[in-house]
């Protein structure tokens, strides 16, 4: 399974996938399309149902950069 960023997820996909992506994870396609460019972050819930409902494509941890750095230094990925 290739892990993407949800920047990299959102353009590989259609409005459509988009939109069942944004109900799975109960909100807007808008609010994602702001997490995927940085404009916000999300919650561990959000993070969580995203990485759920993409099955683990974009992962939960890499919306949290310092704790993924933190697992790389480890040596320890959860996913």
């Amino acid at each position: 399974m290739d892990n993407h960023t949800l920047a990299a997820w959102m353009k590989g996909r259609s409005a459509g996938e988009q939109a069942e992506l944004a109900k799975a994870c109960d909100t807007s396609v808008a609010y994602l399309k702001q997490i995927s460019c940085g404009m916000r972050r999300p919650s561990e819930a959000l993070a969580e149902a995203i990485h759920l409902a993409t099955k683990g494509e974009v992962a939960a941890i890499s919306f949290f950069p310092r704790l993924l750095r933190l697992t790389l230094s480890h040596g320890v990925i959860i996913t």
